[in-house]
């Protein structure tokens, strides 16, 4: 629960779970948390969850034969699942092929995130 003026952490993920510390979690704010936020909007299948349909990203529409401009396709999938979070992605490096495609997005503000699709 937040209160007004108060902001709550994240727990810090890693390959899909909590960091442990001790008998807690390690938390990430700022910068940090951000980027975390955006990795989960990018992760999930847009649409997969009932309550926020918005949430997610179209990135799973990669997986096609269609191999040409993935880079421009993913910037443009990505861009549109970070939008409401207010952050841009400036470029991509997209490798692999249609079945398991590495991208590593460059984000507006400093920073990048990893993903497998």
């Amino acid at each position: 629960i937040c209160e007004e003026g108060m902001h709550a952490m994240d727990m810090k993920l890693y390959a899909g779970d909590f960091v442990p510390a001790g008998t807690d979690f390690v938390t990430v704010s700022g910068r940090e948390e951000l980027l975390q936020r955006a990795l989960i909007r990018l992760s999930v299948r847009k649409g997969s969850f009932p309550l926020l349909p918005e949430l997610g990203s179209e990135l799973y529409k990669l997986r096609t034969k269609e191999k040409t401009d993935l880079a421009a396709r993913a910037r443009t999938f990505a861009n549109a699942a970070l939008l409401p979070m207010g952050l841009e992605v400036e470029s991509v490096l997209a490798s692999g092929d249609g079945d398991a495609l590495s991208l590593e997005f460059f984000v507006s503000g400093g920073g990048s995130l990893s993903l497998t699709v």
